[in-house]
Parts: C-alpha cells; structure tokens; sequence
C-alpha cells in the first residue's frame, strides 16, 4: 500500500498492469479525464496540486494578481478546441493563462491552461519549481504538466520546501531503477495504457501525470468534482 501524502491508501500491483485507476477516470489516451476535460485538446498546461494551502494563496504564491480574481463557474463546453474551459468562461481576456483554483477534498488545484507558471522567482530573486516554492508551506505538491514540444508528460513532486521526484515521460524509465517505496509502488499503480503508437507493453506519456495523481491519492477525481468546487478564475500574464 501507498501510504503518507495519500488521503487514502491504495493496493497496488507488483508488476506493470493496467492503471490503478477507476474505469472512468482516464481518457483514451491514459490522461486523467478531469485534466483533458478541462484542457484544450492540443494542451499545454500545467496543474499545480498543494496540500494545506489555500486556492487564493496558491494563486498568489504562482504569481497571479488577486485583484483580478474572482468566482467561476465553468461552462458546459470549450469555445472551440483550442481553448480551455477556464479561458471560456473568462471570455474574451487578453492573456497569458487562464488559472483556475479550487479544493477538493485535502487538496488545492490551480489549473493554468497554457503552462505559464513553470517557475517561481524565490526571496533571492531566483527562479524554482513551483512544487518546491508551495510545498514550503509544510504540505507536498505537485506541478503535472503537457508540453507541446519536448518531454510531452512531466512530473515535479516536493515536500517541505524539497524535490522529491522530477521526471517526465522521457526519462521516466531511466529513474525507475533508481525508485523504492512509495516512489516506486506509485509507478507500478500508474500502469501502461496500450496506444497504437506504442509497442506492446511499453509506457505511454500519461503515465508519468497519473504517477502524479496515484502520490497525491485522487486517483477518483473526475470534471464533476472539479465544478463543484469553489472556484476561481484569474487572468495570468
């Protein structure tokens, strides 16, 4: 069992199989549902996850303006395919990203849709992972992010205030060897997901976002959770 950062503990498989995750809570591709749901469908985007932090606090650690903040509900469809439900219900904003923050649960979401908040500059003036910069408030987070070019999948994980884990779906398989205990049981929980693309048996991207999602334990989370959260909405950059 994964036990720890977990709101609940999950029995794992010893070998690779398929996702310790309810049938409805991946899309085709292997990607947690309520993430692509949220997304364009070409993303880049980041999701930042941080336990015992506030969503406004959050926002304002990435580096968003409170002032523009205010409470969202999400609409029933995108624009079009290329926008975000965020960026649909901000409407016609000139910006950078649309971030969008709630709870659920023990955990804080922010929901940047075009990947603008990689990094935060620290009281030095000098730019780390977002991950480590929230988890200092003595929770863990996580930044799962979808890349255009490069790595298309990547993890960071952090607790107080230090990097845990930061892999991506290049080199994912070149950090296994080198995990143990609740690293290591995280991958073989987050399972392969057969593409056509892929050789048989091989890790398909998204398996890195859903090793994510097995550390944090919201395995369950599904777009329906996410809109009945608090939420808000904020124009970034």
């Amino acid at each position: 069992m994964v036990h720890g950062i977990a709101d609940e503990p999950i029995e794992l498989e010893t070998t690779m199989s398929a996702p310790a995750f309810p049938a409805a809570a991946l899309d085709s591709s292997g990607c947690p549902a309520w993430i692509s749901e949220l997304g364009a469908e070409d993303p880049h985007q980041i999701v930042h996850l941080v336990r015992d932090l506030q969503p406004r606090e959050a926002l304002e650690l990435l580096g968003g303006r409170l002032k523009h903040a205010r409470p969202c509900t999400l609409p029933a469809e995108r624009t079009d395919e290329h926008s975000s439900l965020p960026r649909t219900a901000l409407g016609d904003t000139d910006c950078a990203s649309a971030l969008l923050a709630g709870r659920i649960g023990g955990w804080t979401f922010v929901f940047d849709d075009a990947g603008h908040t990689s990094a935060v500059s620290d009281e030095q003036g000098r730019f780390e992972s977002p991950a480590v910069a929230l988890s200092r408030t003595g929770g863990a987070a996580l930044g799962l992010a979808h890349n255009f070019s490069g790595p298309s999948c990547a993890l960071d994980f952090a607790e107080h205030g230090a990097e845990v884990l930061s892999t991506n779906s290049d080199d994912i398989d070149f950090d296994v060897p080198g995990l143990t205990g609740r690293l290591r049981e995280a991958v073989e929980a987050a399972g392969i997901v057969e593409q056509d693309y892929l050789d048989p048996g091989e890790r398909d991207p998204d398996a890195v976002i859903r090793t994510g999602c097995v550390l944090a334990g919201i395995t369950g989370w599904t777009l329906a959770d996410v809109r009945a959260a608090d939420l808000v909405l904020l124009p970034f950059g």
